[in-house]
């Protein structure tokens, strides 16, 4: 398929069993297809290995089938059932994302990722920990998505408005590792080039080259 004749996720999306293509907010928000569009273009022709943390009926691993034509797409899901998904190009790995035991096996499997989305348990301590534990292994230029992080102000998770121990009250942290290059002090996600807050979505964007960190002592350039 030439790039001219390439579907957008939107569209690849509308045809698929996956809630990735529904518009929101009774049609007045963006579908995360859309939203995901800018991110994932750059990455279309050049990624060949795709992680997806909960795929629910398998819908959304077709949608990346498609849009990544080159990548081996990995499917996560605690269900043993969901196995049967798996076709060309497409693995299902039947595990619990907060066995830090099994992502090691993913790692193992993969070597790196061009995208991980993390669509699966919501649960604050397992969104943290599957983060900090892929993260060193996105490629540069690659891209982290954190899926339904509005979970952090339902009180049906134990969330709320600043409420300590959230996902989203751990990452607001990310915006010292943005600025690392002016404190130079330690980072949860080192590399991490920029943020992109959505609603209910977190896109998380790597450098595509390694940042040097400077000595802090060093003295500052002459002008």
């Amino acid at each position: 398929m030439s790039l001219t004749e390439q579907r957008s996720l939107a569209e690849i999306a509308a045809g698929l069993d996956t809630t990735k293509g529904r518009r929101r907010v009774s049609g007045a928000w963006p579908s995360v297809a859309e939203v995901y569009e800018p991110y994932f273009s750059p990455l279309r022709e050049a990624a060949t290995e795709v992680l997806e943390i909960g795929v629910k009926r398998g819908g959304s691993l077709l949608l990346w089938k498609e849009y990544f034509p080159n990548a081996h797409v990995i499917g996560v899901d605690i269900k043993p059932a969901l196995k049967g998904l798996a076709e060309d190009r497409i693995s299902i790995r039947i595990g619990d994302q907060g066995d830090q035991e099994f992502l090691a096996s993913l790692i193992a499997e993969a070597g790196s990722f061009d995208l991980v989305l993390d669509d699966g348990s919501h649960q604050f301590d397992d969104q943290r920990d599957t983060l900090l534990a892929l993260w060193p292994h996105i490629k540069p230029g690659g891209i982290y998505v954190v899926e339904d992080v509005h979970t952090s102000y339902r009180p049906k998770y134990s969330g709320g408005l600043g409420h300590e121990g959230t996902f989203m009250e751990f990452a607001k942290r990310f915006l010292d590792d943005v600025h690392v290059k002016e404190h130079k002090g330690e980072t949860t996600l080192p590399d991490l080039e920029a943020i992109h807050l959505h609603f209910q979505s977190l896109v998380l964007c790597k450098w595509k080259h390694r940042q040097k960190r400077q000595d802090p002592a060093a003295p500052a350039p002459a002008h």
